[in-house]
């Protein structure tokens, strides 16, 4: 158990949450996020882990986290029929909107999510598997983040929730 990652009340009782990314685009990535950020403000006390998988893997890759665009096309909760979502210029429209509407709601961008779970002491990892698919190696992923197998993340995980998303 990381010490940095366990915040304990005075009484001594302490929880687990760990939350697999599995969405790559912005707003679904910061789904796993906002339950452990909303957590450690709200001073609640336990150890929380972040787990990226296979498509959700672009929010701790440093080609790409920076610059990752809302998926337009099958998304049910745009709204936007499919034919639309497809068209030229559309993912980054859609995408530079969203972007100011969570800056106007104070929703930062995905990196300052990431250094703020970091900074929280939080587990972050990558699915070993994925990494291995995509060919990927650690000088490929932000620094915060730590390689791990299914096998390892249920040990992690051990005797807590795991909110998938």
């Amino acid at each position: 158990m990381r010490g940095s990652g366990v915040r304990r009340a005075a009484f001594g009782l302490m929880a687990r949450l760990s939350a697999p990314a599995t969405a790559g685009t912005d707003p679904p990535v910061k789904c796993p996020v906002a339950p452990l950020e909303f957590a450690f403000l709200a001073d609640w006390y336990f150890q929380a882990d972040l787990v990226f998988t296979f498509s959700g893997l672009d929010a701790i890759t440093k080609k790409r986290y920076e610059h990752i665009r809302l998926a337009t096309v099958g998304n049910p909760g745009l709204h936007l029929p499919t034919v639309l979502g497809g068209l030229p210029g559309v993912p980054g429209l859609i995408t530079r909107y969203t972007g100011r509407k969570m800056e106007k709601l104070d929703i930062p961008p995905i990196p300052e999510f990431i250094e703020m779970i970091s900074d929280t002491g939080a587990g972050i990892y990558a699915c070993k598997a994925a990494v291995d698919r995509f060919e990927l190696d650690k000088d490929d992923l932000i620094e915060q983040v730590q390689g791990i197998t299914v096998g390892e993340f249920y040990d992690v995980a051990a005797g807590g929730q795991i909110i998938y998303t």
